[in-house]
């Protein structure tokens, strides 16, 4: 049975280039990027983890700190932990993303909460880089939550870790740990 899943509300869905393919045979990325701002055309990545899971178990993951070639603001820091020398002699970039470029295949299905976002830095930062876009199917988890879950106000990762009794916290650089 393949499964496509699509959930419509105007022009906003959970899914951005679906596939025909079986989600359960299907290899998932899960990541999350911070940046030095919201905007994609100006602002730079300064971090991207990424996990691959496949039939339920991690498989791979990804993880770099992205020397932005620009000072990271005092309020980017407090909201990621993440400051000018945690970057300083990290690498640029070119090279990180060029890496994690070559790490996803054009299968995997990309999973992030509040995708648009986090998809917006790849995809401008792949296309700075002249890389093509390899229109991965991707799904955005807060879409879903807000949609699915309507007994939460707000639909947070921490949030909804709470609703799942799962384990999860930020560390001071911002990780994410489960």
């Amino acid at each position: 049975m393949v499964l496509m899943l699509f959930i419509m509300d105007d022009s906003i869905t959970a899914t951005t280039n679906p596939k025909n393919l079986k989600l359960k045979d299907a290899t998932y990325v899960v990541f999350d990027v911070e940046t030095t701002g919201l905007s994609a055309e100006r602002d730079r990545l300064i971090e991207i983890a990424a996990v691959k899971v496949k039939n339920g178990a991690e498989i791979d993951s990804f993880e770099s700190y992205i020397n932005p070639q620009r000072p990271i603001s005092e309020l980017i820091t407090r909201l990621t932990s993440i400051t000018n020398d945690d970057v300083r002699d990290a690498p640029l970039e070119k090279e990180v993303m060029t890496n994690f470029y070559n790490w996803l295949d054009k299968d995997d299905i990309l999973v992030a909460h509040n995708a648009k976002f986090d998809l917006g830095f790849l995809d401008t930062c792949f296309e700075r880089l002249g890389l093509e876009n390899k229109n991965n199917a991707s799904i955005d988890t807060l879409f879903v939550s807000c949609r699915k879950i309507k007994k939460l106000k707000r639909h947070g990762l921490s949030n909804l870790a709470k609703l799942y009794k799962s384990a999860f916290s930020a560390t001071p650089q911002g990780d994410l740990r489960y």
